[in-house]
């Protein structure tokens, strides 16, 4: 599911080197679109409040690791527009908040589910 290229941007990320707001989202709204389109055969609903609820109508419908994959994007869901909205003023602190805490968490959920060959990204972010 994660393209090379994603899982190298990634391991910037987690690694500290490149820690930059705009390139955290698009990797995130990247991943969002991804994963809708995996789950639900749809495209992105408009607004968190939507994915948020279109995740939890669906949760049953799953096996433990994909629920796995979509509580963590819920959560991550459930502080995106705090991090990414643009009246929003740069704090690094809550930006690699937002990373340790539900990036990471989303990653190894998908790394784990896909039985993944980005070995390094799997074993940095354990």
């Amino acid at each position: 599911m994660l393209s090379e290229i994603m899982c190298e941007r990634l391991l910037e990320i987690f690694k500290g080197e490149k820690k930059n707001r705009k390139i955290v989202k698009v990797i995130v709204d990247s991943l969002q679109e991804q994963l809708f389109k995996k789950f639900f055969s749809e495209t992105l609903p408009t607004g968190t409040t939507n994915r948020r609820i279109r995740i939890n109508c669906s949760k049953s419908e799953f096996d433990e690791s994909e629920k796995k994959i979509l509580n963590a994007l819920e959560k991550l869901l459930g502080e995106y527009d705090g991090t990414f909205s643009k009246s929003y003023m740069s704090h690094a602190s809550e930006l690699e908040d937002f990373i340790d805490m539900h990036l990471k968490r989303l990653i190894k959920a998908i790394l784990e589910l896909d039985e993944s060959t980005h070995l390094e990204l799997l074993e940095y972010i354990r």
